[in-house]
């Protein structure tokens, strides 16, 4: 479950809290299903020139009423990378895209949409929201193909009246523009890292409803690609097949020996390893090997204290080898101190 909601929260361009009608509103406290039993404050400066003596007199101020609106609003994330050190931008791309689908489950009853924010820095430039219905019909929610980091606004969906059902698919895009960059743009926290977010607002609130999906992608879109098709034109490739292939897969003899110390699987994880300073799609797949070697040998992934010694050595041998190719985490992770893997 969720342990934490971003309720409000000051962006370039943008109010520090979300689009809500005056029927409906955030509950918190001792109101009976309310998920909201406290407040966090973070601030975040960017002292480039590391002046000191500095001071800040920011803040804000938090209205509340004892009379609660007729309805609660409910958050999801359609796509959230915000910090991922195995994947990055390559430079000198107009239009590389990183989206992410997640399918809606858990609703008590259908749900109206109120307003998406999408968050990312300095060289995104597109934004798009595309759902698909079980029924085949695809809603194209919103799209700015000029958005800038200064004016990262709430946009209002109430316009559009749309409703969400259990089994809705919501696909969300950004599209950044690396052209001016002479390497790549790691995702992090730091205005010189990027980001990428989709957040969406609801009403009724539904405590149990959560959007699901197996990861995000990535690829380059031509000057006339439309970006509400990336799901049709630009499905995931091999590293998304490779993450849900592994997700929550058993550990046994057989897969150590035969599938992850395979040759030729070894060859194509060594080459994509080396080559993924230029590909989120082999940076996602070396990663996701080394995680799923972990999970196997440290973890204690459902199957593993059936593994046999031979094949817990040649899994940690294999685990060392991979994160020396991929040069991941500090030398005493390279060297099998794994506990901080």
């Amino acid at each position: 479950e969720m342990c934490e909601q971003r309720i409000a929260g000051w962006i370039p361009g943008r109010d520090y809290f979300m689009l809500a009608p005056d029927t409906a509103g955030l509950s918190f406290g001792g109101v009976s299903g309310s998920n909201i039993q406290g407040f966090q404050l973070q601030v975040h400066y960017h002292n480039h020139n590391r002046d000191m003596f500095k001071t800040d007199s920011s803040g804000f101020r938090l209205f509340y009423t004892t009379k609660p609106r007729p309805m609660r609003l409910g958050q999801f994330h359609g796509v959230k990378v915000e910090w991922d050190v195995l994947n990055a931008i390559p430079p000198g791309r107009d239009r590389f895209f990183v989206t992410e689908g997640c399918r809606l489950v858990g609703m008590d009853a259908p749900a109206t949409l109120v307003s998406v924010v999408y968050h990312a820095h300095m060289i995104a430039t597109e934004m798009y929201t595309t759902l698909y219905r079980e029924n085949g019909e695809k809603i194209a929610i919103h799209g700015d193909a000029h958005w800038n980091f200064n004016d990262q606004y709430s946009k209002d969906l109430q316009p559009l009246n749309v409703t969400v059902f259990n089994g809705d698919f919501v696909q969300s895009s950004c599209v950044f523009d690396s052209t001016s960059k002479d390497s790549r743009t790691t995702f992090g926290i730091g205005s010189e890292n990027e980001m990428c977010f989709a957040v969406y607002w609801v009403m009724p609130q539904q405590p149990k409803m959560r959007c699901i999906s197996p990861g995000y992608w990535e690829g380059d879109l031509e000057a006339s690609d439309d970006a509400h098709a990336i799901r049709e034109e630009h499905p995931p490739g091999q590293g998304l097949a490779y993450a849900q292939n592994y997700k929550n897969a058993r550990c046994d003899d057989k897969k150590i020996q035969d599938m992850l110390l395979d040759s030729a699987e070894l060859a194509n994880v060594k080459k994509e390893c080396e080559e993924a300073i230029f590909s989120m799609e082999a940076n996602r797949k070396c990663g996701l090997a080394i995680l799923d070697l972990y999970a196997c040998t440290v973890e204690g992934r459902p199957g593993s204290d059936h593994l046999s010694v031979d094949s817990k050595s040649r899994a940690m041998k294999l685990l060392q080898r991979l994160l020396t190719y991929f040069d991941v985490g500090s030398d005493a992770l390279r060297e099998g101190t794994l506990h901080e893997g």
